[in-house]
């Protein structure tokens, strides 16, 4: 007499194979998203010690809008304001020009908001305690792989000491 298992016996072989092998891709992909995760965590930590190094503060600011939505920690050594103060009014950089810079420096980012063409600019901040801060200013507008407009990425600083000794 023979049992006619085979069928059965087929079948649980390969779910335990379907299993084994469901089993192996997950390890593979928590293996790679891990591998991934640790890169990533290495690139953010390579581009915050960057940022941190840098001399002066960095931003990007949305095309259109009349202020940025990062600024980098080194803006306050730069500006005498805190990043969440720039963050925080759309109008603060209008209000923290100089008076006699403001409408040609306002003026230059709206055409750069429309042309995407670079800016390098100089110009008068207030600072907090009432004194003037010269800040040299470089932007442009970062662009997607398709050419696209993404935003304006910039980079702000202090140059006071080399406009008072010239």
């Amino acid at each position: 007499m023979r049992l006619d298992g085979g069928d059965e016996a087929r079948r649980a072989v390969r779910s335990l194979r379907d299993a084994e092998i469901a089993g192996a891709t997950r390890v593979v992909d928590d293996a790679s998203l891990q591998r991934i995760s640790q890169a990533e965590s290495a690139a953010r930590n390579r581009f915050a010690a960057l940022v941190d190094q840098l001399p002066g503060g960095i931003y990007i600011e949305d095309l259109g809008a009349a202020s940025g939505w990062y600024f980098s920690p080194q803006v306050e050594r730069v500006t005498s304001y805190a990043a969440a103060e720039w963050i925080a009014d759309p109008d603060f950089f209008s209000r923290v020009l100089h008076d006699d810079d403001r409408e040609r420096v306002l003026d230059a980012f709206a055409r750069v908001h429309e042309t995407h063409e670079t800016i390098q600019i100089e110009y008068r901040l207030i600072a907090r305690d009432g004194s003037i801060i010269w800040i040299q200013d470089d932007a442009s507008v970062a662009f997607d792989d398709d050419g696209k407009p993404l935003y304006l990425l910039g980079f702000m600083a202090d140059v006071t000491a080399r406009n008072e000794n010239e």
